[in-house]
């Protein structure tokens, strides 16, 4: 069987649609994905930027960890609650945990009943817990 020119060009033709169909599928959810990765990014910078500042002060100064945290903890938690909506299934559960463990174990009000081991205790495990928040923030 021989096909003619006509023939021919509906297969090309036939061919060519499918592959702008194809084409186009594949660039919608490639793109979603990556608009989706864009925002987290964006939101996981946001994220680490709100702790980055009492981090390297907690690190390099000996500043009181309550004067150090004490401004910082309102930003810290807003910056939690808007990094959580990225989050998803067990991740999420982890980050929560995680939050839970820094916002409840951070002290809101000087103590000067500790001595000096427990003062760097405490600050040693607070810079503990935000880097353990700020690992949930790694670009994709």
């Amino acid at each position: 069987m021989e096909l003619t020119a006509l023939e021919i060009a509906y297969i090309a033709g036939g061919f060519g649609i499918l592959g702008s169909l194809i084409g186009s599928i594949t660039t919608h959810f490639l793109g979603k994905d990556l608009a989706r990765r864009n925002n987290f990014n964006k939101s996981a910078q946001e994220f680490i930027f709100a702790f980055q500042n009492a981090l390297v002060r907690l690190k390099s100064e000996s500043t009181p960890t309550y004067d150090i945290i004490k401004p910082t903890i309102t930003k810290h938690l807003e910056a939690c609650s808007l990094f959580r909506s990225h989050l998803k299934g067990r991740e999420l559960g982890r980050f929560k945990l995680a939050q839970h463990k820094y916002y409840f174990t951070t002290p809101i009000c000087p103590n000067s009943d500790k001595t000096e081991q427990e003062r760097e205790d405490e600050r040693t495990a607070i810079i503990e817990k935000i880097e353990a928040l700020l690992d949930f923030a790694k670009f994709k």
